[in-house]
């Protein structure tokens, strides 16, 4: 108060009423060419910019980096004025324009790092590494060293002495940038590591995650969910939990069809003469009947005696088949991939029958229809070879 009393008084003390028009003419100016700059020129700029650098697109002309920069003018028709006004005042004057410079410096600042940040992620290379959480820090640097260095112009004490009485709040400002240091140590793993980035689909069942990651940023990773939410989750949160990252089936080429059948007990039996010369006219079985001539030949009509030789069984050869099947089809890989049809420990609820094998088509929606294309056929066959689906019964027995 001291000092603005002292200003007033200096203005006052000169006698001379043309320092209030001085005043008058400085506003109008500064206000005349900042207009002047916002509205004709930075639009012409934007223009012939916009035709000769690749960047510099719609979304480059949202980030408003010359909208920033036109707000130097007024201080620099300010500055020009100060000559004219006595040395106390221009003394007083300086420090507040000063201040009034690095404020607009932050947002400069800010603004020019947008712009690499805009200008890095037009790049391929922005794919597989993204920048914006070390974008971030390096703002907030910006502002802190800003805010300083303005701050010790105006109060006339040097940034090292501003510096040392921060010191004493050392604590209080790490409880307050905790979980901003988390999370930038947590970029630094997520880079380092490569954990993710932007395009994966990640899934973390924990925290209600299950969907491409669109964004990462210093504090939040930004996930859209398959049913349309989005989700915001703090950086470091995600290296606290597990995080299922499916690039690699991406990448491969192959999704996994990890699916069974149970099998009812009650329908599982060897197979008669008659049963085995109709299956013989299935195409997909005719090498394995070869490979199995002798015990063919052998079986014997007799229930009883059938056990005193190796017979074929009605789920062995339907286990065949359904590897057979899955051979015959474009849609399956057969080669670089693990590829079996297996039986799993009987349950109270079957004999479980399972497809591991990848589909050489990894799109969500085609992948499914291949699935359940392979389990329509695999369930309407079980029949043809006397098999039972094994299903709880609902409802009244009649």
């Amino acid at each position: 108060m001291e000092k603005l009393a002292h200003f007033i008084e200096v203005i006052y003390s000169t006698k001379s009423y043309s320092y209030i028009f001085l005043v008058i003419a400085c506003i109008v100016i500064a206000y005349v060419s900042f207009f002047i700059t916002r509205r004709y020129l930075l639009k012409y700029v934007n223009f012939f910019a916009s035709k000769k650098l690749p960047f510099w697109d719609e979304e480059f002309s949202k980030i408003g980096f010359l909208n920033k920069l036109s707000y130097l003018v007024p201080v620099f028709v300010v500055n020009y004025f100060l000559q004219f006004f006595p040395d106390q005042v221009t003394t007083q004057l300086t420090k507040f324009l000063l201040f009034v410079t690095f404020i607009i410096a932050i947002f400069i600042i800010n603004t020019f790092l947008d712009v690499l940040l805009h200008i890095y992620n037009s790049l391929s290379i922005a794919k597989m590494h993204a920048i914006k959480g070390y974008v971030q820090i390096v703002k907030i640097l910006v502002y802190i060293a800003c805010i300083i260095t303005g701050t010790s112009f105006l109060i006339g004490i040097s940034p090292v002495g501003i510096l040392t009485g921060m010191g004493a709040l050392s604590a209080v400002l790490l409880l307050i940038f905790k979980d901003t240091i988390l999370s930038f140590v947590a970029s630094l793993q997520i880079n380092a590591h490569d954990i993710f980035k932007v395009g994966d689909w990640i899934e973390v069942k924990s925290l209600g995650v299950d969907g491409d990651v669109i964004d990462i940023s210093l504090h939040a990773v930004k996930v859209s969910n398959w049913d349309k939410t989005i989700v915001n989750i703090p950086t470091h949160k995600l290296l606290e939990v597990g995080v299922k990252n499916w690039r690699g089936m991406r990448d491969s080429g192959g999704r996994r069809i990890k699916r069974h059948i149970n099998i009812d007990f009650n329908s599982i039996r060897f197979l008669t003469p008659k049963e085995l010369e109709a299956l013989q006219r299935v195409k997909l079985l005719k090498e394995y009947f070869e490979s199995k001539k002798d015990i063919i030949e052998r079986q014997s009509p007799d229930s009883i005696d059938s056990i005193n030789n190796r017979q074929l069984t009605n789920i062995g050869t339907f286990r065949i088949y359904i590897r057979e099947y899955l051979k015959s089809l474009d849609t399956v890989h057969k080669e670089g991939f693990s590829f079996m049809v297996r039986q799993l420990q009987p349950t109270e609820t079957g004999l479980p029958i399972e497809v591991y094998c990848f589909t050489t088509d990894v799109r969500w929606p085609i992948y499914e229809e291949i699935q359940a294309d392979i389990f329509d056929h695999l369930i309407a066959a079980s029949s043809k070879f006397h098999l039972k689906i094994f299903q709880n019964i609902s409802g009244t027995l009649k």
